[in-house]
């Protein structure tokens, strides 16, 4: 009986040839991609060069919309100066002596006992008002609270007087609750005294409507 020979290879070889041939499997993959991409870039370049150099950049003047913004602007400015101008000294000390009437009437018709809204009264009033009665001395009065005042009229007498008109509107406590009363006008007196507003004449109640 003949002897069969048998030839062995090694575990270790196999592995090797498994592994190399897994390798270069993934090399022809990514020779195969680097060629994909390079003809794509080529073809990119091909096309650009065929439609011409880039053409040079234009100068492009002035946009005339920023002309007009500037113009804009410069109106602008020119028509703030011209209300400053307009806006005189004497304007300015109207505004100061309507504030104080509509401040004044606001403070002379709310009677809340605060000691605060008497002090400010009293330092609203003119030397010749020292020491006259206000409303709030009479712990009898109710308790009343001004909801708005506004001036509507003003009147300069001259030298640096004025008369203000004022409506205002005030809440009165009444039991169970509290009371809106009607609109009221009062004309109160106010003297420019050294740039100060001050009121010399306290409020009269009028009728608006009859002049």
């Amino acid at each position: 009986m003949e002897h069969e020979e048998r030839e062995e290879i090694p575990w270790s070889n196999l592995v090797a040839h498994v592994e190399e041939g897994s390798d270069r499997r993934w090399y022809i993959m990514a020779v195969a991609v680097g060629l994909v991409v390079v003809a794509f870039v080529g073809l990119r370049f091909l096309a650009t060069t065929r439609g011409g150099a880039p053409q040079a950049a234009i100068e492009v003047p002035p946009s005339s919309t920023t002309t007009a913004v500037d113009e804009s602007s410069a109106s602008e400015g020119a028509l703030i100066v011209a209300e400053e101008e307009l806006t005189s000294a004497a304007d300015l000390g109207t505004m100061h002596v309507v504030t104080r009437a509509e401040w004044f009437v606001a403070d002379f018709f709310t009677l809340d006992g605060s000691d605060v809204t008497e002090a400010d009264l009293r330092a609203a009033l003119g030397d010749g008002l020292n020491g006259v009665d206000l409303p709030h001395d009479d712990e009898a009065m109710p308790e009343t609270f001004v909801e708005w005042a506004r001036a509507v009229a003003v009147r300069d007498m001259q030298p640096s007087s004025f008369e203000v008109d004022v409506a205002y509107r005030a809440i009165t406590a009444v039991e169970g609750g509290y009371e809106r009363s009607a609109v009221s006008f009062v004309t109160v007196g106010v003297t420019m005294s050294d740039g100060v507003p001050l009121v010399d004449v306290l409020p009269v109640p009028i009728d608006p409507w009859t002049g």
